[in-house]
């Protein structure tokens, strides 16, 4: 099953979504979930764990393939990644 949302302008602004286990850039909470249906192919489950804009001053650590770990404020990671995934704890 996919999900569908009419598509934001170009100039719409990104953020950092999380659910405390996943993270995602997207331009709205309902975009979030649409971003997780486009990387996974599963239905987000919005009402057990709803996803929540991270406040732009947090800083996200990520463990990179190689071990490394980069460091960014969520403003950061929106504008060089784009949208779509971000990151999980569980992969």
């Amino acid at each position: 099953m996919s999900l569908t949302i009419p598509d934001p302008t170009p100039d719409a602004p990104l953020f950092v979504f999380g659910d405390d286990h996943d993270w995602v850039i997207a331009h709205s909470e309902a975009d979030a979930s649409v971003v997780w249906n486009e990387h996974t192919g599963a239905v987000h489950d919005d009402d057990a764990d709803p996803w929540v804009q991270l406040d732009d001053d947090v800083t996200l650590k990520i463990a990179e393939d190689d071990g490394s770990i980069s460091e960014r404020l969520v403003t950061e990671w929106a504008a060089l990644d784009g949208r779509g995934f971000l990151c999980s704890e569980n992969y």
